[in-house]
């Protein structure tokens, strides 16, 4: 009697494991349908192996980060050619807008929707070959373009920079970086709500940059500070290798800065924000020149203490050359 009840046993069992894969899949295909974002970058994220030391947060908003963002298998395609891709990266307030505004003004260059919209554009198969999902994408870039370099100015792809490196092997890739203390100062002004030491203010800034130099090696990334970027007048030596690295390289780099706005090559799709594009417009028609460092006067005691708890901050803080320790 028992060994008859052990096979219906094994045959009930088999049938409860299909049940529940079945429900699964149900349940799969309900998420692709209604969040098709969210079910492809889970789907995305199975067998796929995540290079070692990717931070769990990263970028705007402190999102989760997924493995197809940084594989361990990006370098494969290595190559030493340069393309006509530019993507500009780095914590969110670390100066990118400002650089852009100067881009926007060279003549080989087309700056491809410089707002919110690109922020997490960059997903699995979303390159064909360079970026969006179908040619007509492709098509709309190239005629916007008129065959000059384009850039994609979106700082949270410093999360993704694997996956950009490996399906876009020719890009060039310049990362800005600032004074931690000043961007931890700024993403509070963002964020007044939250937790200063958290995921979106001195957390963003860890966890942006640690991102980034798991790829400080690769010759197709260029890391520069923002307090460099327009010191050195007149030959301004930061934003000559910035030009440089991107293979656009113009002989009168204070002639580039002089030039009215009005000269800007790039297009800015109308989905953005009518706030955002305000404080961008704000921002663009500054004069281009390095912010003063705010931390000295604004950072409170409290806020300090904060910061130097964080040891990976701290670190940061020698290793971009703000602080020798923390003794400050």
């Amino acid at each position: 009697m028992g060994a008859k009840r052990e096979p219906q046993r094994r045959w009930h069992r088999k049938l409860a494991a299909a049940a529940c894969a079945l429900a699964l899949a149900t349940l799969a295909l309900r998420l692709a349908a209604s969040r098709p974002g969210a079910a492809q970058h889970w789907l995305a994220s199975v067998n796929i192996e995540q290079r070692a030391g990717v931070p769990r947060r990263c970028g705007s908003d402190g999102r989760a980060t997924y493995a197809w963002m940084n594989p361990v298998q990006f370098n494969r395609t290595f190559t030493r050619a340069r393309g006509t891709a530019l993507f500009l990266v780095g914590c969110g307030h670390s100066g990118t807008t400002p650089l852009t505004a100067l881009l926007q003004r060279h003549p080989g260059v087309f700056v491809y929707a410089p707002s919110a919209d690109l922020e997490y554009a960059i997903k699995p198969d979303s390159f064909s070959p360079l970026l969006g999902s179908s040619q007509n994408d492709r098509a709309t870039l190239d005629r916007l373009a008129r065959g000059n370099a384009w850039l994609v100015k979106s700082p949270s792809n410093v999360c993704r920079l694997g996956y950009i490196l490996m399906h876009v092997p020719s890009a060039r890739v310049v990362a800005l970086v600032r004074d931690g203390r000043d961007v931890m100062l700024s993403l509070m002004e963002r964020y007044p709500d939250a937790d200063p030491a958290g995921d979106l203010c001195l957390g963003r800034w860890v966890h942006d940059n640690t991102a980034l130099l798991l790829y400080e090696r690769d010759p197709r990334l260029l890391i520069e500070r923002y307090e460099d970027l327009f010191e050195g007048a007149p030959r301004y030596p930061s934003l000559r290798r910035i030009l440089g690295h991107y293979g656009v390289t113009y002989d009168n780099v204070a002639d580039l800065m002089a030039r009215p706005a009005s000269d800007a090559h790039g297009s800015t799709s109308a989905k953005a924000s009518a706030a955002h594009t305000r404080l961008r417009a704000q921002q663009v028609s500054k004069p281009l020149r390095t912010a003063a460092p705010r931390w000295p006067a604004e950072l409170s005691p409290a806020l300090k203490r904060t910061f130097k708890r964080d040891k990976a901050a701290v670190r940061l803080l020698v290793r971009f050359g703000y602080a020798n320790d923390s003794n400050w």
